[in-house]
């Protein structure tokens, strides 16, 4: 559905999953706590439709402008052409994923950027490292954030739930904690080896109920 949701710096409760049919987003209004320099982290469970678009479908898209296209400064974290991750920031050369994703079960999709250092994860295992020349994300401090889009194109197809931010580069221990063999782990409370709760920017669990 395409609308705006409040930003919390915690939780936004709700259970369920939110389906995307490549025509919808949601918009959530600019706010300080995505105001990220050189640590982030995003995640989501993601089912993807096969991408046989050609475009990149962005899971989670930040533009200083409010409005699509390059020629901007801007983050994304992208559902790509070839049905792997992909993860972008203006100025600078994008990390890709290695394997494809399921379009047939859900992965839980995770990227962490510390000064430039990328590494993007599918179920709790490396997918891909790799360095950017971008170390911060410190120009990228106006825009709202975009789930399942880029302000108007470039539309995510597929399902998706538990989409969470954070203000740190996560371990490797923590987001195979939060992958939790498959089952899922609650991003807003530490547990075991997960212990960054408290640098949660935003948490999204999708209810179409």
């Amino acid at each position: 559905s395409n609308g705006t949701v409040s930003v919390v710096s915690s939780v936004i409760s709700g259970v369920g999953t939110l389906s995307f049919d490549g025509n919808d987003d949601i918009n959530i209004v600019s706010n300080s706590v995505f105001d990220f320099t050189t640590k982030l982290t995003i995640q989501a469970w993601i089912k993807p439709e096969t991408n046989s678009s050609g475009d990149h479908k962005r899971i989670i898209n930040r533009n200083e402008s409010n409005s699509g296209g390059g020629g901007q400064d801007r983050w994304h974290f992208i559902h790509s052409p070839d049905d792997k991750l992909h993860f972008g920031v203006s100025g600078s050369n994008s990390i890709d994923g290695t394997n494809a994703l399921s379009t047939s079960s859900w992965s839980h999709a995770v990227i962490t950027f510390n000064a430039g250092a990328v590494k993007l994860y599918i179920n709790g295992t490396e997918d891909a490292t790799g360095t950017m020349t971008a170390t911060s994300l410190s120009h990228i401090d106006a825009g709202d954030l975009r789930i399942g889009s880029e302000y108007g194109g470039s539309f995510f197809s597929g399902s998706m739930d538990e989409v969470a931010i954070w203000n740190d580069n996560l371990t490797s221990a923590e987001v195979t904690a939060l992958y939790n063999s498959g089952s899922g782990l609650g991003a807003s409370s530490n547990s075991g080896n997960y212990a960054s709760a408290s640098n949660l920017q935003g948490y999204w669990n999708f209810n179409e109920g």
